[in-house]
């Protein structure tokens, strides 16, 4: 079953480039699969790859509330349930300023970024998109009111915000 899986994804990936956002999986550096063995938020994972190395892998596209942020949880559940233990494939498209890999993550169910953003379970990330098929999900997921969409306006704090605003008072406090 792993190879017709791999089969599956790969068409998968093949559909992306024709249609999806070519100038993303033109960046690619490789792609390969691997078991999600850990979730941390809403749009970073653990892998282990099949040469058993460990890799910590930032969703590309989307930015998902920080852990204490209002809709942190219910965000990393998603997620969770989404790909924890599940084989995924991986397109690497570089690593972030914080040493991670920065990619898309598909199962044959699809691509995770697109499925966090359309359930409202994450922003499209429109500081860093290269697919701007991201925000037409975002505003779909604000008119269904969908995850968070459903709060209250003042709690739909865009993570990158909180995170500046949070990093301030800590230093404010000496932390």
């Amino acid at each position: 079953m792993f190879p017709i899986y791999r089969v599956l994804v790969a068409l998968l990936i093949v559909v992306f480039l024709g249609f999806g956002s070519s100038f993303a999986y033109a960046q690619a550096t490789e792609i390969f699969t691997a078991k999600v063995t850990r979730v941390f938020d809403g749009d970073t994972i653990e892998v282990l790859t099949s040469q058993k190395n460990t890799l910590r892998v930032r969703l590309a596209e989307i930015d998902a509330p920080e852990r204490d942020q209002p809709f942190g949880q219910e965000s990393k559940k998603s997620l969770s349930e989404l790909l924890l233990n599940k084989q995924i494939t991986l397109v690497k498209l570089g690593v972030d300023n914080h040493g991670r890999v920065l990619g898309r993550v598909f199962r044959t169910s699809g691509d995770a970024s697109w499925q966090m953003v359309r359930q409202g379970n994450a922003w499209a990330y429109d500081r860093y998109i290269s697919d701007q098929a991201f925000l037409g999900l975002e505003k779909k997921a604000q008119e269904t009111k969908s995850g968070l969409w459903a709060l209250d306006a003042s709690k739909q704090e865009q993570p990158e915000t909180w995170r500046h605003e949070h990093e301030a008072e800590k230093k404010k406090v000496g932390k």
